[in-house]
């Protein structure tokens, strides 16, 4: 098993421990503090929310300039990116402790009303400490892209589930004694110093990475700006489709039926990552290509290669919820939510779409034409406040689900296939016609599944599993049968063969 083959796996591992501790660890803390102090921290996280928009984008940013001078060798060059981007993270750092001491300065006067004096009081504390998480974030990506491009996956997932678990743990153990939402703010930051240092200290011993500013390279800088201001605009993008919805769903109907649609949200919002676990590990390879080869042949047999292996797991996941979906949400948040089984399952089948080409988006980071997507992303995004007002005024949460779901099939569907295709150079005549034959297997598979539930009707939360089982079972036989090639299936062995000799 290669690197980015052990780093998809753990990954995927990742993903799966990240959304079994959401659903272990959020109803006990919801339990131990209490619903006031967990709206407390909710309403802070959202706030700063905003400001870690350019988390992200200044990663992508770094990642995407030290891949392309390594994949050619050039060291000085790679020392000179990691410089620059220390200046650029100065600046970001000043400008977010500037922010944030505005949003301290009203946060009384705007929520003073709503907030008691203790609460206001905590809050203002919350607020710093995660102004200084996001600070730790932002000041550690050169050590994030230094690890990446040096293609040690392994480490970096490792070390994620490493915190993933530890911190629960932690905030369970503390929070009998002082069962506060600022005692798990403070763990998660302690944590994220742990994290932050232990990359630093792996970037720098392990792999000998300088961060040496040789010269002022303003083009260089220019560039790096320029490339992030797209992204930061298509994550901007991101907050107001994957936010507004529950805000005007609010303003209609009250929080009762925002607290639905939220149950529906949780669920798509937590297969999001099964569709980024593969693609998040191929900038490397992709820059490479690109770089030395100038080969769009090549990128986009890797693109097929990557949507189909990411569409194995996500059309096992997809199918499953919609046969065993409304079970799960009956044991897991009641009767009265049995709505967002409709919410989740209309989004997720366009949002699919998106995910299995997620590698699309690495393409468009190399290739330099990411801002193209980031408008598409932002005009569908209005597109979709205003088709929610209107459905969610029929309709409710299932109007808000329907127009979330047209808006990206219109835009991660439609528009973006097609430019992949004319303008990018992709095979996507190609890429659909591979993935054709896993969705008719899906169906097959689902349809024996259905039959199985018809007979034999899922009475308890022991036989639900057992079905969920069984199907995984049916789902892989039909797969390997009638749709995996031989890479696929040789990756499979590989990877069952050093489960099997670990246990």
């Amino acid at each position: 098993m290669n690197k980015r083959q052990k780093g998809a796996v753990l990954s995927y591992i990742n993903t799966f421990v990240q959304i079994f501790v959401s659903l272990v660890y959020v109803p006990i803390l919801l339990s131990s503090i209490g619903d006031q102090e967990y709206g407390l921290y909710q309403l802070l996280a959202s706030i700063i929310a905003y400001l870690s928009v350019m988390e992200t984008s200044l990663s992508a940013s770094v990642m995407r300039f030290y891949c392309k001078y390594k994949s050619l060798g050039q060291t000085e060059e790679m020392e000179n990116t990691l410089g620059t981007s220390r200046m650029i993270f100065w600046g970001i750092t000043a400008v977010i402790a500037a922010v944030t001491a505005v949003i301290y300065v009203i946060f009384e006067p705007v929520f003073g009303a709503s907030l008691g004096m203790g609460e206001i009081r905590e809050g203002k504390i919350i607020l710093i400490l995660l102004m200084i998480n996001v600070i730790i974030n932002i000041n550690n990506y050169n050590y994030v892209a230094v690890i990446n491009a040096n293609e040690q996956f392994a480490f970096l997932k490792l070390l994620g589930i490493a915190s993933q678990l530890i911190q629960p743990l932690a905030v369970l153990l503390v929070i009998r004694h002082a069962p506060y939402a600022l005692t798990v703010v403070i763990i998660q930051v302690t944590v994220n110093l742990i994290v932050a240092l232990t990359r630093q200290w792996y970037a720098r011993v392990k792999l000998h990475a300088r961060v040496k500013l040789h010269r002022l390279d303003k083009g260089l800088m220019r560039s790096m700006l320029i490339f992030s201001a797209g992204i930061i605009l298509a994550a901007a993008a991101d907050q107001i489709f994957w936010k507004t919805d529950q805000i005007i769903l609010g303003q209609m109907y009250g929080t009762a039926v925002v607290a639905v649609y939220s149950i529906g949200s949780q669920i798509y919002l937590a297969y999001m990552p099964l569709g980024m676990a593969v693609s998040s590990v191929f900038m490397p390879r992709v820059s490479g290509i690109y770089e030395t080869e100038h080969d769009m042949g090549k990128i986009s047999e890797l693109f097929i290669k990557v949507g189909r292996i990411t569409f194995y797991v996500l059309a096992l996941v997809l199918s499953g919820f919609f046969l065993y979906g409304k079970e799960f949400i009956r044991w897991w948040a009641g009767d009265g939510m049995m709505e967002a089984y409709y919410v989740a399952l209309i989004v997720m089948v366009p949002f699919t779409i998106d995910l299995i080409q997620n590698l699309g988006l690495t393409i468009l980071q190399v290739v330099d034409r990411y801002a193209f997507r980031a408008k598409i992303y932002f005009l569908v995004a209005v597109l979709n406040i205003v088709t929610t007002i209107l459905l969610a005024g029929q309709f409710a949460g299932i109007g808000a689900a329907v127009s979330t779901g047209v808006s990206m099939f219109i835009g991660s569907g439609l528009i973006m296939n097609w430019y992949y295709g004319k303008k990018i150079g992709l095979k996507i005549g190609k890429f659909w016609r591979n993935i054709a034959p896993i969705a008719a297997g899906t169906v097959i598979a689902a349809a024996v599944g259905f039959g199985i539930k018809m007979v034999f009707p899922a009475g308890g939360i022991a036989l639900l599993l057992a079905q969920i089982v069984l199907y995984c079972v049916i789902y892989a036989g039909t797969m390997w049968i009638g749709c995996m090639n031989e890479y696929e299936r040789g990756m499979a062995r590989t990877i069952f063969g050093k489960l099997k000799r670990k246990n």
